[in-house]
């Protein structure tokens, strides 16, 4: 298990990095359906996995936010 760090952030900061999550997630839903398409299965899968473990980090950082 990985050890917690503690940021501050002021809400624009944390709007960025909610933003760049969500297009970074994006990208990697893309490639899963890419690789996926070409027979890719093991690509796929970890493409995907990569696209839920940031879907996961971005909707804690939603959370924090709503909490502000």
């Amino acid at each position: 298990m990985s050890d917690d760090i503690t940021l501050t952030l002021t809400e624009d900061e944390a709007e960025i990095v909610l933003s760049a999550l969500e297009d970074d997630r994006d990208s990697y839903v893309e490639a899963a359906r890419e690789a996926f398409a070409e027979g890719d299965k093991i690509n796929g899968q970890t493409f995907g996995e990569a696209a839920d473990r940031i879907k996961l980090v971005a909707n804690r950082l939603k959370g924090m936010m709503s909490a502000m």
